[in-house]
């Protein structure tokens, strides 16, 4: 029987449990090697992401889950209310009590739209399901042939890392 959840839209309403306890989340230390140049995308879709881990995710799963399904909810909202369009910021940022936090922002003189930040952190996701692997990562967002973003992935007890705390270049 497996552990993993349908491929719908469905999965992505997610509750929170009141006894969600921050401190039983952790990484482990960087594992050598980790998953490096992944190239994946969802099925109808012109975005892909290019994918490295820098760590695994020890027991963080649920938090991890958790927050890109949050993070996915929230573009799908912005395209369902106001509308698809360029993230006026040019940067996406949420994370958790815990340290965990997800950052996208504008790359290689493009824009994000809440659309194609939304496709790339579900098929960042998607990865993770199928392959069964979880934890720290930086990706570069592709709409068609042009890099239009880049996100970290990243937890730090202190707050959110962000692209120079995991020496983010490009690929």
């Amino acid at each position: 029987m497996s552990n993993k959840p349908p491929a719908t839209h469905t999965y992505f309403a997610v509750a929170v449990s009141d006894t969600f306890n921050p401190r039983a989340q952790s990484f482990g230390t960087p594992v050598h090697p980790t998953p490096k140049n992944i190239i994946w995308c969802l099925s109808g879709t012109r975005t892909f992401i290019h994918l490295d881990f820098t760590a695994i995710a020890a027991t963080a799963v649920g938090s991890i889950e958790l927050l890109l399904a949050n993070a996915v909810r929230v573009c799908e909202e912005h395209v369902d209310g106001p509308g698809d369009g360029v993230i006026q910021s040019g940067r996406f940022y949420t994370s958790m009590m815990n340290g965990l936090s997800l950052e996208l922002t504008n790359a290689n003189n493009h824009q994000l739209t809440w659309g194609v930040a939304g496709v790339a952190i579900e098929t960042m996701l998607d990865y993770m399901h199928s392959q069964d692997i979880y934890g720290q990562a930086i990706m570069w967002i592709y709409d068609g042939i042009n890099v239009v973003g880049q996100g970290v992935l990243a937890y730090n007890a202190q707050g959110g890392l962000g692209f120079a705390g995991l020496g983010f270049a490009g690929p």
